[in-house]
């Protein structure tokens, strides 16, 4: 027992660094300090107070969780900046410190970890068709447009289908710069087209329902390449990774424009019907959960006040924390209004009396009869269209 009293004596009056607990490193959680559309940047910080006679730097080390290096090195400082790329889907790495003593003699001291998630990049509705239209709409271009990777959904109803006829365009005759995109009606049959600046790249496939809604998808881009979706399947693909990048064209919804000089707003071959929904969206587009989705349904008969599902509310959170708040009516038209609430969603109605649209309520059980606060008195003959709301990622 005494032995051991006399140990204890002689350790506490030698310098502390060079025991145990003293090589202990103090690791701040890694915190994300700025977010962009593809990356984010994160602070790696610690803390330790080495013996004054020591001369010390720190190593640092970045990994994913399956233990592939990402970034390592060695600093005298007390923090690190990085910054990782975001993926298509929220990804885990881990991250750690260590204490390395360069004098009076080399020693490394053990390893402080944390682990943090880098969020998946974020898909950008960037343009939307605000009403179904059965003639030919010009867009003018926009440089939010000349996207290098993104995600085109279309809702269209052909009256026809012997004639060729365009759905969406952005191009002009020749290559130009590359960039240029044109979905049509072939045949029966969809094609999609996509050009560099001296090659074109299309698929033809896929099989077109008269006087029916018809979905369409085409993805272009680094994520997937080209590839090119009918009414819920995958017809053809294509490796091109190619975008929209260096295409200034207007954009032109129900025609084409393959074939009119660069700058024109000038156009040919019409659909025959009406597009219901054109959207456009930078990144991957989870369009899985659309297919199927039918077309608002008309107001009900005069004398009726009808509850109609439209749609969802979703709130987002900007880069810049503030947030604004999405109501979207598929299956074409949406609109923006500023917000300050917390992050929800919920399912959308429309109330018609008449024939005319009186007022809209978001409830996420929102039922038959429940008309109360909603001009127009009661409910008569209301009714709630099953919902399936499609989602954003």
């Amino acid at each position: 027992m005494k032995k051991i009293t006399l140990v204890a004596a002689l350790l506490a009056l030698l310098p502390a660094p060079l025991f145990g607990q003293a090589w202990a490193l103090d690791l701040e959680p890694v915190e994300m300090v700025q977010e962009s559309p593809d990356s984010a940047t994160y602070d790696l910080v610690w803390y330790y107070s080495p013996n004054q006679n020591w001369t010390v730097e720190y190593d640092y080390e970045v990994m994913t969780t399956t233990g592939d290096m990402v970034f390592s090195g060695r600093t005298p400082d007390q923090s690190f900046r990085f910054t990782l790329p975001r993926g298509e889907t929220d990804t885990n790495y881990s991250a750690r410190v260590r204490v390395v003593r360069l004098a009076p003699s080399p020693r490394n001291g053990p390893w402080s970890g944390d682990t943090f998630m880098v969020p998946a990049k974020v898909t950008e509705m960037i343009y939307a068709l605000a009403a179904p239209t059965d003639t030919p709409t010009i867009v003018p271009h926009d440089p939010s447009y000349e996207i290098a990777a993104g995600t085109l959904w279309l809702e269209f109803t052909p009256e026809r289908l012997t004639d060729r006829q365009g759905l969406f365009c952005k191009d002009h005759n020749g290559y130009g710069t590359g960039g240029h995109f044109c979905i049509a009606i072939e045949n029966g049959q969809i094609e999609a087209r996509i050009q560099s600046d001296s090659v074109s790249y299309e698929i033809l496939a896929g099989t077109v329902v008269d006087s029916t809604l018809n979905q369409v998808a085409v993805e272009f881009g680094d994520n997937v390449g080209f590839r090119l979706w009918v009414n819920g399947v995958m017809v053809g693909s294509d490796p091109y990774t190619g975008g929209l990048v260096g295409n200034v064209e207007a954009i032109r919804i129900g025609a084409l424009a393959q074939n009119e000089p660069p700058g024109s707003v000038t156009w040919y071959a019409p659909l025959v019907g009406t597009m219901e929904a054109v959207e456009l969206y930078n990144g991957v587009y989870d369009f899985s959960g659309r297919w199927g989705d039918v077309p608002i349904p008309p107001p009900g008969p005069v004398d009726s006040l009808n509850v109609i599902r439209v749609g969802f509310l979703r709130v987002y959170k900007n880069s810049d924390s503030t947030a604004f708040l999405q109501y979207f009516l598929p299956p074409g038209g949406y609109r923006y209004v500023d917000a300050r609430i917390g992050q929800t969603e919920r399912l959308m109605y429309e109330i018609w009396h008449n024939g005319q649209r009186i007022g809209y309520k978001a409830d996420a059980d929102y039922g038959i009869g429940d008309c109360s606060l909603m001009p127009g008195g009661e409910c008569a003959n209301g009714e709630v269209i099953p919902v399936r709301p499609f989602r954003y990622s």
